[in-house]
């Protein structure tokens, strides 16, 4: 998944992802099995999305989830 996920996450970002990502990465009950091979520097990255999509207001509804996630698993 570590390397799947950046090309995910350009295409969510280009509104082009026909998936949830938001919920793989913040409520998702296998994050931990999918993404424990990521490295610092990956991690950085993802925690970078997920800050973008908090000062997105299109993504208000998924703050609570965001935030939660920012931390906990991704704050480890």
């Amino acid at each position: 998944m570590r390397f799947h996920l950046p090309a995910f996450m350009l295409a969510d970002l280009d509104g082009q992802l026909n998936t949830d990502l938001l919920y793989y990465l913040t409520q998702s009950s296998v994050k931990e099995e999918k993404f424990a091979l990521m490295n610092a520097a990956q991690r950085t990255i993802v925690i970078d999305y997920l800050n973008l999509r908090l000062d997105d207001e299109d993504f208000s509804h998924e703050w609570e989830h965001i935030f939660n996630a920012l931390l906990g698993y991704w704050n480890e």
